[in-house]
């Protein structure tokens, strides 16, 4: 079961999204986490017993994280970084 679930409306094209999303997957080692692209529309970060995974629709983002019990303490921590990030991925593909 995952313990963060978010969604973000969004008007940019695949094309944007998923560069955006690819510049994210980059930035990824910065914390410990590996990529992995499964199809087109799902990204999967994952490392230290986290997972997370990107999905992306035509007019929504959707991010789903599956914490390990020690990093459920900082949940909202990491919730508010994950949703800073989400805001920012959207933000560069509608730009």
């Amino acid at each position: 079961m995952a313990d963060i679930q978010l969604s973000r409306t969004h008007a940019a094209s695949p094309e944007r999204l998923r560069e955006a999303c690819a510049r994210l997957a980059e930035d990824a080692d910065l914390y410990g986490l590996f990529s992995a692209w499964k199809g087109e529309d799902r990204l999967v970060l994952s490392g230290k017993g986290v997972t997370a995974v990107v999905d992306l629709g035509p007019e929504t983002l959707a991010v789903t994280v599956t914490l390990p019990w020690l990093f459920r303490l900082v949940k909202g921590v990491i919730q508010g970084e994950v949703e800073s990030k989400m805001q920012a991925v959207v933000a560069q593909a509608e730009a």
